[in-house]
C-alpha cells in the first residue's frame, strides 16, 4: 500500500507506537540510571550526562545544558556549541558557557556577535576537522580563515588569554549535526579525551533523536520513515513468539531485511546459550499486561555471527494497535566497552592504591568512607567493612576535642600535614602524620603514615645529645678539679720540700716534724682525690666491678669508725653509734666502705670542736635507711640541691680550714643508686645536716 494513501487514523495509531516505544527507552533509560553504582568521578560524569539528556525536552533542548556538561569534563574555560544546517556545512552558535554578558557587550562593541550568529561555510575548518573527532588549533587564529575578523581574534586571544583551541564534532552516522568548541586559558589543556568523545557521540544519538521528532511533528511523515532513522532497532512479537514486525534498520544492524524476519520465530535469533534464560523471563512479561522486562543477550545475525544487545520488551496485548509485545533493542557493544575500561581501570586504581606504603583513605562531605587502602587496614587493623560501617575515626580518637580537631583538619581546605596519636584495633597507640586534600568533586582524601619509629628514634637522639652534653660537661668538671683541687696540694708540696732541701740544716727538730707532717697531710689529701677521681672515672665508663653480698651492716660501720677515730679524737668530736647487730644488707663491700667514709668525714670536716656525730639505721620489710647526722654548721638551702650534681660541685673549707673535692658526695650517689638505692640530706643552718641513704635488705 503506498504511503501517501494511509488515513489519518493510521498515522495516529503509527504515531502511538513511535511515542510508546520512546516511552518504553525513556523509562529503561530513567531504570538503568537509577540503579547504576557510580564507582569513580568519570563514570559519574557519564551518568550525569545521561540523565541531563533524558531531562531535557526533546522538541526543544536546553542547549546551555548540553554545553555545560562537555564544559565540565573537559576542563575548558570558555565553550560554545554549534548547531550545523542540514546541509551539513552552514551552522549556528546556540549556547556560550563561561563568557558573561559584559563579556558578551564588550564584543558586540567590537562589531562582533557570537551567540545566535549564523556561520557561512568556512573551507579551511572544515577540511581540518574532517578526518577526526577531536581537533586541536594552537591558536585561534586558525580555527578560521577570513570569517572572524584579525582584530577581532587579537583581542580576543589577549583579554581572555586564550592558548589552544579543541573541535569536538557532533556526528551521527557520519552526519556532522554539530560541535563543541572549547578554549583554554595559557598552560591548561583538554582532559578526559575519551569521556569528551563519547559524550559527543551521545549528543549525536540526542540531537538525531530530537530532529527526527522534530521532522515528524512538523510535516506529518511516515511513521515507518523515522522509526527507520531511529538509531534503535524496533520489533513487535505474538504471545507465540512469532515476529510481526520489525523496523527497516534492522538490515543495518543484523544483516537481516525486516521482510525476512517477519512471520518467522524470534526465538531463532537467541544465542543457544541465551535461549532458556531469556525464554522465563518472556513468559514471566507474557503473563502481565503493560509489563516491562530489559535484557541482555547475543543477537545473532544474518552472517552467522552475534552481537551484544540489550532489548526492551513490554506486553503491550491489551493496545488495539500494537497487539502484542513491543520490542526495543539497543546496541550496548559501546557501553559494555567503557564498562569495562572504567571497571579494568578501578582495579588499576584500586591495586596501585593498596600497594602504596601510605595509608589512604577517601570519604565524602558526610564522613561516609569511600575507599580505604590495605596499609590503612594493616596499620590500624579495621577492615575495610567495618570503616564502611561504623565509626572508626572515633575508636581512633576515642577524645571528643582530638576527634574534632582530626575530622576539621581532613576537610579542610588549606592543604597540610599535621602529627596525630593514633589509636589502634588491638589497643596500641602510634604516632601518625596526616595530609588532606580536598578534591574538586566534593571528595576529602586523607594520606598518612606511621611515624612512630621516626617518633622514637627522634627521642632517641634528644635522649642521646641530653646524656652526650651532660659528659661533655662532667668532662670540663673533671679536668676542672683535675688542674686546680690537684694544684693547690702539690703546691704545699713542694713548698714544704724546698724548705726542707734549702733550710734542713738550720731548722730545729720541731720545725723539721712540723714541716714534714704538713707535706704528709697535702700528699695524704692528694691521694684522697687521685682515688676519689679514679673512682669517678671509672663508675663513668662502668668499669666499677659491682659484687653485692649478704653482708653485716655493723660490723663494716665498726670498721670505718676505727679508722676514722683519730680525727674524731683531734677534733674532740663524739661519735654515736646505734646501729644492730642482726641488720644484714645485700651490698658490694667496697663501695658500702667508700659511702660511709664519705659522709662520716664529712660529717667530721663541718662539726665544731667539742661536737657530736650519731650513726644510726632503721629497717622495713624492704630496705634499711642509715643515717649520718652532726650538729655542726649545716648547709644552705641554695647548696643542698647542687650537692649530687658534678656540673655545680661546691667546695668547703671544715672548721679546721679542712679542704675537698666535692667529688665524695658524687660518689656516695652513684654507689647507692647502683645498690638501688636513694640518697638525700636535710639541714639547716648553724644546727647541723643529717646525711640518709638506702640499701636492699635482700637481692
Amino acid at each position: 500500500m503506498n504511503d501517501k494513501n494511509k488515513t489519518k487514523e493510521e498515522l495516529i495509531k503509527e504515531l502511538q507506537v513511535l511515542e510508546q516505544t520512546h516511552n518504553s527507552l525513556k523509562a529503561r533509560l530513567q531504570e538503568e540510571l537509577a540503579d547504576k553504582e557510580e564507582e569513580d568521578s568519570i563514570l559519574k560524569k557519564l551518568i550525569q550526562a545521561a540523565q541531563e539528556f533524558i531531562e531535557f525536552t526533546e522538541d526543544s533542548p536546553n542547549f546551555n545544558k548540553l554545553l555545560q556538561i562537555v564544559f565540565d569534563i573537559s576542563g575548558a574555560k570558555y565553550a560554545a556549541l554549534n548547531i550545523f544546517d542540514d546541509n551539513g556545512l552552514d551552522f549556528t552558535t546556540v549556547a556560550l558557557v563561561g563568557i558573561n554578558k559584559n563579556i558578551l557587550k564588550g564584543i558586540s562593541i567590537l562589531g562582533f556577535e557570537v551567540l545566535n550568529k549564523h556561520w557561512i561555510h568556512d573551507p579551511h575548518r572544515a577540511a581540518k576537522t574532517k578526518q577526526q573527532i577531536i581537533t586541536r588549533f594552537i591558536h585561534l587564529n586558525e580555527l578560521t580563515s577570513d570569517v572572524i575578523p584579525k582584530n577581532v581574534i587579537y583581542l580576543i586571544e589577549k583579554i581572555f588569554s586564550i592558548d589552544e583551541t579543541f573541535i569536538i564534532k557532533i556526528v551521527k552516522e557520519n552526519k556532522v549535526l554539530g560541535d563543541f568548541t572549547l578554549l583554554f586559558n595559557k598552560g591548561e589543556t583538554l582532559i578526559n579525551n575519551s569521556l569528551v568523545e563519547l559524550y559527543a557521540n551521545l549528543t549525536g544519538m540526542f540531537l538525531d533523536r530530537v530532529k527526527l521528532t522534530n521532522i515528524l511533528k512538523n510535516s506529518e511523515i511516515k511513521h515507518s520513515t523515522l522509526i527507520s532513522n531511529i538509531s534503535d532497532v524496533i520489533g513487535i512479537i505474538d504471545l507465540d513468539g512469532i515476529i510481526k514486525y520489525k523496523s527497516p534498520n534492522s538490515e543495518k544492524w543484523f544483516g537481516w531485511k525486516p521482510q525476512n524476519l517477519i512471520g518467522t520465530d524470534g526465538r531463532l535469533t537467541i544465542h543457544p546459550d541465551d535461549l532458556q534464560r531469556i525464554q522465563k523471563e518472556l513468559i514471566t512479561l507474557f503473563k502481565k499486561e503493560n509489563l516491562s522486562k530489559t535484557v541482555q543477550y547475543r543477537y545473532k545475525c544474518k552472517d552467522g555471527s552475534y552481537k551484544l544487545v540489550e532489548l526492551t520488551a513490554t506486553n503491550l496485548t491489551n493496545d488495539p494497535i500494537i497487539n502484542g509485545v513491543l520490542l526495543n533493542y539497543h546496541d550496548i557493544t559501546q557501553r559494555k566497552q567503557i564498562e569495562e575500561e572504567l571497571r579494568e581501570n578501578t582495579e588499576m586504581l584500586q591495586t596501585i592504591i593498596d600497594n602504596i606504603p601510605v595509608m589512604i583513605i577517601y570519604f565524602d562531605e558526610n564522613g561516609k568512607i569511600k575507599i580505604a587502602n590495605q596499609e590503612l587496614v594493616s596499620v590500624l587493623g579495621w577492615t575495610f567493612t567495618e570503616w564502611e560501617t561504623e565509626n572508626i575515626f572515633a575508636k581512633c580518637y576515642p577524645e571528643p576535642e582530638v576527634l574534632k580537631e582530626v575530622l576539621d583538619f581532613m576537610i579542610s581546605e588549606e592543604v597540610g600535614w599535621k602529627d596525630f596519636k593514633t589509636h589502634t584495633k588491638n589497643g596500641t597507640i602510634i604516632d601518625t602524620v596526616w595530609m588532606n586534600i580536598k578534591l574538586p568533586n566534593g571528595i576529602s582524601m586523607g594520606i598518612g603514615q606511621d611515624i612512630t619509629i621516626r617518633k622514637r628514634a627522634e627521642e632517641k637522639l634528644i635522649e642521646n645529645d641530653n646524656f652526650l652534653q651532660k659528659l661533655n660537661a662532667d668532662k670540663d668538671r673533671f679536668i676542672s678539679i683535675l688542674s686546680h683541687d690537684l694544684k693547690s696540694p702539690f703546691n704545699s708540696i713542694l713548698g714544704f720540700s724546698e724548705v726542707l732541701t734549702e733550710d734542713i740544716r738550720k731548722l730545729n727538730t720541731d720545725e723539721i716534724e712540723d714541716i714534714a707532717r704538713n707535706i704528709n697531710k697535702s700528699a695524704r689529701n692528694t691521694l684522697y682525690l687521685l682515688e676519689d677521681l679514679l673512682a669517678w672515672a671509672m663508675t663513668q665508663q662502668g668499669k666499677i666491678i659491682f659484687k653485692p653480698q649478704k653482708l653485716s651492716l655493723a660490723d663494716i660501720c665498726k670498721n670505718i669508725l676505727e679508722i676514722l677515730n683519730p680525727k674524731a679524737v683531734a677534733k674532740n668530736i663524739t661519735i654515736n653509734y646505734y646501729v644492730a647487730d642482726s641488720i644484714k644488707v645485700f651490698a658490694d663491700i667496697d663501695m658500702i666502705k667508700t659511702i660511709l667514709r664519705n659522709l662520716v668525714s664529712n660529717a667530721l670536716k663541718f662539726t665544731n670542736n667539742g661536737g657530736t656525730i650519731n650513726v644510726s639505721s632503721e629497717e622495713n620489710s624492704e630496705n634499711v635507711t642509715i643515717s649520718i647526722s652532726d650538729n655542726g654548721v649545716g648547709i644552705k638551702p641554695e647548696n643542698i640541691t647542687k650537692l649530687f650534681n658534678i656540673s655545680e660541685v661546691i667546695t668547703t673549707k671544715g672548721t679546721a680550714e679542712e679542704t675537698g673535692t666535692g667529688l665524695g658526695l658524687l660518689l656516695c650517689k652513684e654507689f647507692v643508686e647502683k645498690h638501688g638505692g636513694k640518697i638525700w640530706v636535710e639541714s639547716e643552718v648553724g644546727k647541723g645536716s643529717e646525711f640518709k641513704f638506702t640499701l636492699p635488705m635482700s637481692t
